[in-house]
């Protein structure tokens, strides 16, 4: 095996994910240039990590083709971005070292054509004569090699990519925490997104009370606390798709080019994660601002009634729903204080901050929604609402009946009476329904 091939140890619990990464960026250079790039085993053996057991450890190579032309072999690309600084992506089995100064570069003069002027991308190649380095910048790398390298000079980026997979692979807790593998941190911004609204950096530095979507998906990312879901998934995927659509535009503003640029990795570090959040939430905000902002569901008043009556006894009167699909619903009525007073809020009953708000109904009917709702929820909760708003008492008492607790306070119905009618005698009187 030679020496100059980069050699990646990847624990066997990382093998599968590591492949299929490799799969993906494969199938890419299939399709742009007709090359593959492939994962070969050679080896490996058993080793204790740290977690303190042992376990099987895969030493795996790249088997690619080296980019190189005219006795210069591409090293790195290097992503210059206002907002994410300079971003490195090595090229494997070089057998190279890149010099120190270029991961930390600022200077993106082009060592071809000495003109010093803001570059977006990048390429450092070494002469495997001279052993010189040059940095050559990407619009000027045609003139430099004496013709159009583009194939070379993709591969190179693909690579890049790879080895920014092969590096995460290794580290068995929590990963290498350089590398964020992209999809599964955008599938948790987009359950952020939904579930919380889109929070950008800025905004949330001016309001102590909000918490930025970039730091609630980071946190769900490494804490594993969220179950993400197949709409997670799907607004993730359509977001990662539009983003990096922005790179076919013939004209893009600094934002367009920089999330362009993340949308094509596979890999992102933690400084480009707050860009990379933005992919989600102006996807979201874009998608959803085309949609209606309330759907009526009849006139709400009796229900606003019954909340009245029961907040002369209880602090916090509720009443608690079901979905056909046994999803909670619980409705509650705004105080004094809150931005839009006396109307109902709708959310699953979960803790303040941790739930998932449907939306809020007016006196008159009208339902301003969330509108990450997907359609399946969106049609059995307007179908739900509008029950309520025909016949508050009886739709309420469906779900006593229906699950055998109160839909005021959620305690067993214990007793037949308790059982046809749906609520308790206690929770009729505060409501002043007939039981």
């Amino acid at each position: 095996m030679s020496d100059d091939r980069t050699i990646f140890e990847i624990p066997a619990e990382n093998l599968s994910k590591f492949e299929e990464q490799i799969a993906k960026l494969s199938k890419k250079s299939v399709k742009l240039i007709g090359e593959s790039i492939m994962p070969l085993i050679f080896g490996y053996e058993e080793r204790e990590l740290s977690d303190g057991l042992t376990h099987r450890v895969y030493q795996v190579l790249l088997t690619a083709d080296i980019p190189k032309l005219n006795g210069w072999t591409f090293i790195a690309r290097l992503d210059h971005s206002n907002d994410t600084g300079t971003v490195v992506r090595m090229v494997p089995n070089t057998g190279v070292s890149l010099p120190e100064n270029y991961r930390h570069a600022v200077n993106t003069t082009c060592d071809h054509c000495n003109v010093n002027r803001y570059r977006r991308d990048t390429f450092v190649v070494h002469n495997d004569e001279t052993k010189e380095f040059k940095q050559i910048g990407s619009t000027c790398l045609k003139d430099f090699f004496g013709h159009d390298p583009i194939k070379i000079a993709k591969m190179a980026e693909l690579l890049g990519y790879a080895y920014e997979c092969g590096k995460a692979g290794e580290h068995f807790v929590g990963g290498d925490l350089r590398y964020i593998e992209l999809q599964s941190y955008l599938e948790h911004a987009a359950a952020m997104v939904r579930k919380h609204g889109w929070v950008s950096g800025a905004v949330a530095f001016k309001n102590t009370g909000l918490t930025s979507t970039r730091q609630r998906a980071s946190d769900s990312m490494l804490a594993h606390f969220t179950t993400i879901t197949d709409d997670d998934r799907v607004l993730a995927s359509e977001a990662l798709e539009w983003a990096s659509n922005l790179s076919s535009k013939e004209v893009l503003s600094d934002y367009e080019h920089n999330v362009s640029v993340i949308a094509n990795a596979t890999m992102i570090e933690p400084r480009s994660m707050g860009l990379a959040a933005s992919i989600v939430g102006v996807y979201f905000k874009n998608k959803t601002s085309a949609l209606p902002k309330t759907v009526e569901v009849g006139n709400f008043e009796n229900v606003i009634s019954l909340f009245k009556t029961a907040g002369k006894n209880l602090k916090y009167p509720k009443i608690k729903l079901v979905l056909e699909n046994g999803e909670p619903i619980v409705l509650s009525i705004s105080g004094p204080k809150s931005n839009c007073p006396g109307t109902v809020n709708v959310t699953d009953g979960g803790p303040y901050g941790d739930n998932t708000w449907y939306g809020r109904v007016a006196s008159n009917g009208s339902w301003q929604n969330n509108k990450s709702i997907n359609a399946t929820t969106m049609s059995s909760l307007t179908a739900l609402l509008t029950a309520l708003a025909s016949d508050p008492a009886g739709t309420a008492a469906k779900y006593g009946k229906l699950t055998g607790q109160c839909c005021f306070c959620a305690r067993p119905l214990n007793d037949a009476r308790s059982t046809s009618v749906g609520y308790g005698p206690v929770c009729a009187k505060n409501f002043s329904l007939e039981w």
